[in-house]
């Protein structure tokens, strides 16, 4: 499954005494009438899927799970059963085309 959005909030690497490494990332998604914020995680080897993206980019993200997570803040934290983020993938605006005509008249 699939969510397109801008970024909202990106989490720092959370590293436990076990090792275990995880991260979070909040997307927000104006549907309609009503904003929505979906969370997911990166775990292990994958918390660095996260660097490079800036709050208010423009993404998709694929997640694991069917059910995405949607989340709410409270006094700066972040609250929400969330889905592993597989892959992300930056918006970006198309290309300009190419302007193919160099006066040559073939």
């Amino acid at each position: 499954m699939d969510i397109t959005g801008k970024v909202k909030f990106i989490g720092e690497i959370e590293i436990f005494k076990s090792g275990f490494q995880k991260r979070l990332l909040v997307v927000e998604n104006a549907d309609g009438d009503y904003t929505n914020q979906y969370g997911c995680e990166a775990f292990k080897d994958n918390v660095n899927r996260f660097d490079g993206l800036s709050v208010g980019q423009e993404v998709t993200v694929t997640v694991f799970d069917n059910t995405v997570g949607k989340c709410h803040e409270y006094n700066g934290r972040w609250f929400a059963d969330l889905p592993t983020a597989m892959k992300v993938h930056v918006e970006t605006d198309p290309a300009p085309e190419a302007d193919d005509d160099c006066g040559i008249p073939f």
